[in-house]
């Protein structure tokens, strides 16, 4: 038998379950604390009492002593109940959700019995999350977490989850969460934070959690350190928020050796931040000589931050890939002067043992080739006339002084210091389709049409580089320059044509290609190098390009002959039909593509008013275009009186304008 009055109760308890069917002389209601209690005096010394505090059951005595107490201090008691409010609601919100049934967290204690392994139970929370089962997953890990589990890696899941679907303040709660439950994070924690917040910059205060998290692992007595990889996530952060103030505080806490120091991937952020900077500014309202002030204020730092790139890539401390030599490129090309864009071609002999193709700028055999000396960007600041040398200052044979040592300065010409230097040679970059981009872009700057195709030549032929779109319509527009529309058709059936064509075309590349032709009007192939453009058009794209379309007959136009226009009139039926159906049957288009539909309508017109204009026409032929003049009239009609349109491209057409 029992002894023991709590015991004894606690048994009933067990058996019965509920207090009010115990009898009404053992129990009694306490005016302050509405529990039922106990009359019966039980030992202090029995485990009994413990454990009755615990499941809410409170002696008299106890219970005396509390009603004192409450009385002697009134507010810390109307505290203490308020606290212990929260704390149960804090408990049923994060322990219980509501979406969740008894059953599944029954289910959940279940399978954590046999998920003594952490690797086992992120396993299962992993597949939680893919199944969509969040609230499983985050009951799971909540569960782990009170049998005092390491289970970070599952956290590590549920954040990670969360971030690559847009909820950034859902993935915080969860951080806080975890650690308020005794599951501190690990590196990876904070570079999964850091990395979502790079991916949702466009949330609200993405920054700014970004920043605290970075500057939380810097504090006095922080678990984590931040590594160079922490450093680059948070600098990637700053960047696509357009947040220059905020990169330059995180640069300047990294320390300049040691395993936080910068890497390739920090200065290839660095540069590009740089670069990104200049548009930022354009759109501010500034005039184009400020504006060409700040590019080149921009190309400056960026020359300086080289100038440490290569003293570190020299020692040995620092790896010089293609995607870094591409940002100070670019960079490089943002800049106002000729020489800029000219030491494109020395950064890529630098750094990935290239040789020029041609001499340096202000050397003596570079006035005497082909590309103009003079040459820069338009809108150039007053203070930015003079690249290396003043005009109408002779010319040495030893160009030593015209040209002094600059970053971009290959290894063979560094000196004796330097070589005793740095212990062994660096080494270059693999060339790659980037780096072919910004060769081909600096040539075009330069108008170096030679040049551009000396150098596709050698990255596709020697280094074998399949040209992707990027490369096609770079080159394309170096053609475009010096009215190539031959060369522009060999390129298309080269790269773009057949059936092992490696890139897929888009409509930009055609409009680049059809611009091409219309500079080209005074080729008397012309048309049939425009036809060729157009046939590939309709064979590579589900549909025909307006804008395409409407170069062409352009061309046709320019050309005054009679052959040709009729010929485009026939031509372009089908992509007159098209261009009707999606106006009438697409629904919502926007103003662009509505604004290109309708220009390529209006050349269609002018056309027909050509065709009608000329005497030479049959009979059945100007009968027929006059039909197709009139329903196509009508329909541009009904399209402005039923659309917002642009004025310049909504007005009607007379025979007048068709002849110009």
């Amino acid at each position: 038998m029992l002894d023991c009055p709590a015991c004894i109760e606690r048994c009933f308890r067990a058996v019965v379950g509920r207090p009010h069917l115990f009898p009404a002389s053992s129990r009694q209601v306490s005016p302050y604390t509405l529990r039922w209690v106990n009359q019966s005096r039980s030992r202090p010394y029995s485990t009994a009492v413990e454990r009755s505090r615990k499941l809410g059951f409170l002696t008299s005595s106890e219970e005396a002593r509390r009603a004192a107490k409450e009385r002697r201090y009134p507010q810390k008691a109307e505290n203490a109940k308020i606290l212990a409010y929260k704390h149960r609601a804090h408990e049923s919100k994060h322990d219980a959700p509501a979406t969740l049934s008894q059953a599944d967290q029954e289910q959940l204690r279940l399978e954590l019995a046999y998920l003594k392994d952490p690797l086992k139970l992120s396993d299962r929370v992993w597949d939680l999350l893919h199944q969509d089962n969040v609230e499983k997953a985050m009951v799971l890990a909540r569960m782990a977490s009170s049998k005092n589990m390491q289970c970070v890696v599952s956290w590590n899941h549920i954040i990670d989850w969360m971030m690559s679907r847009g909820k950034a303040n859902a993935a915080m709660k969860a951080y806080n969460e975890m650690k308020k439950r005794a599951q501190f994070p690990d590196s990876y924690t904070y570079l999964l934070l850091l990395r979502g917040f790079a991916k949702n910059c466009e949330l609200p205060n993405s920054l700014g959690n970004a920043l605290s998290i970075y500057y939380s692992m810097s504090a006095t007595g922080a678990r984590v350190r931040p590594t160079i990889i922490h450093s680059n996530a948070v600098l990637k952060v700053c960047v696509r928020t357009r947040n220059t103030d905020a990169l330059w505080g995180v640069i300047e806490k990294m320390p300049e050796e040691g395993s936080g120091a910068p890497d390739k991937l920090t200065f290839t952020t660095i540069l590009n931040a740089l670069g990104m900077q200049r548009f930022d500014e354009r759109l501010a309202g500034m005039t184009e000589e400020e504006y060409a002030a700040r590019r080149e204020d921009a190309v400056s730092q960026g020359r300086q931050i080289w100038g440490s790139i290569v003293n570190h890539w020299r020692k040995g401390k620092l790896f010089v890939d293609a995607d870094l030599v591409c940002a100070m490129g670019r960079l490089l090309l943002s800049g106002v002067r000729a020489r800029d864009w000219d030491d494109v071609l020395t950064l890529i002999e630098q750094t990935m043992d290239i040789p020029r193709l041609i001499a340096p700028f202000g050397s003596k055999e570079r006035e005497d080739s082909h590309i103009a000396p003079r040459l820069r960007a338009p809108h150039v600041a007053a203070g930015l006339t003079t690249d290396v040398r003043l005009p109408n200052t002779p010319a040495k044979d030893d160009d030593s002084e015209l040209r002094p040592r600059s970053e971009f300065d290959s290894i063979s010409s560094l000196g004796s210091a330097d070589a005793v230097a740095r212990s062994s040679s660096p080494t270059f970059a693999q060339p790659d389709n980037n780096t072919l981009s910004v060769v081909v872009e600096a040539c075009q700057k330069m108008y170096a049409k030679k040049l551009g195709d000396q150098y596709w030549e050698l990255f596709t032929q020697k280094f074998e580089i399949v040209p992707d779109l990027d490369n096609v319509n770079m080159y394309l527009r170096c053609l475009r320059q010096y009215r190539s529309s031959g060369q522009v058709v060999a390129l298309l059936r080269t790269h773009l044509d057949g059936a092992g064509a490696a890139t897929a075309p888009a409509g930009k590349t055609f409009r680049i290609a059809m611009s091409c032709c219309a500079r080209d009007n005074k080729n008397r192939h012309v048309m049939t190098h425009a036809n060729y453009v157009l046939d590939l058009m309709e064979k590579k794209l589900s549909g025909s390009d307006p804008k395409t379309v409407s170069l062409y007959l352009d061309l046709a136009l320019s050309t005054g002959d009679q052959e040709h226009m009729l010929y485009a009139a026939e031509r372009v039926q089908k992509a007159v039909t098209e261009v009707k159906s999606k106006i009438s049957y697409a629904g919502k288009i926007n103003p662009k593509a509505m604004g290109e539909a309708m220009a390529f309508l209006g050349n269609v017109l002018r056309v027909y008013f050509a065709m009608l204009r000329d005497d030479r026409l049959t009979h059945t032929a100007r009968s027929q275009f006059e039909e197709r003049r009139g329903r196509l009239q009508a329909f541009l009609d009904r399209q402005k009186s039923s659309r917002v349109v642009p004025v310049e491209q909504s007005q009607p057409i007379d025979e007048s304008e068709g002849a110009k």
